[in-house]
């Protein structure tokens, strides 16, 4: 089984700095497993992208990367909505969140949000402000599954749409 810690011109690679294929030192399939294994394939496009040269990328593997990252832009775009709506009904029920982890980091640090996969969106809100953010949320049809106040305020909803998203 491939790690990425097998890999350090792929991680090199992954965090900024120029590689060719043969330097990468991976084959082919192992290097789409692992893309596909550690939710890497966006961001190896990315990269690839980025890096202006797909000389001896083999024609496969590019185009696996591409089709995974299409998807995961695909994905990101109804994520993005889905947030932005929930962003939109908090406010104006007077709720304010704060978001935390994976969304900021998407969009913040990666040269696009679908190159920082998540399942889920971390909010922090005032503890005075839960009952108004739990409603809000049963009122988007997201259903609460975790629930945790005898130590701390916390809660999770989730929420799958039509396209299983």
């Amino acid at each position: 089984m491939a790690s990425l810690a097998r890999f350090p011109a792929l991680a090199a690679f992954l965090a900024g700095g120029s590689s060719t294929w043969r330097h990468l030192n991976v084959a082919a399939g192992e290097l789409l497993s692992l893309c596909e294994r550690e939710e890497l394939s966006a961001l190896v496009y990315q990269r690839l992208t980025e890096s202006g040269s797909t000389d001896g990328w083999p024609l496969d593997v590019r185009e696996a990367l591409v089709e995974r990252a299409r998807g995961r832009a695909g994905e990101e775009l109804l994520r993005a909505g889905e947030t932005r709506a929930v962003l939109d009904a908090l406010g104006r029920a007077g709720v304010w969140p704060m978001l935390i982890k994976g969304t900021p980091l998407a969009y913040g640090w990666y040269g696009t949000p679908a190159s920082r996969p998540r399942d889920d969106t971390d909010v922090l809100i005032p503890a005075a402000q839960a009952e108004t953010a739990r409603r809000v949320m049963a009122s988007l049809d997201y259903v609460t599954t975790v629930q945790c106040s005898d130590v701390f305020s916390q809660f999770e909803v989730q929420k799958t749409d039509h396209l299983g998203v």
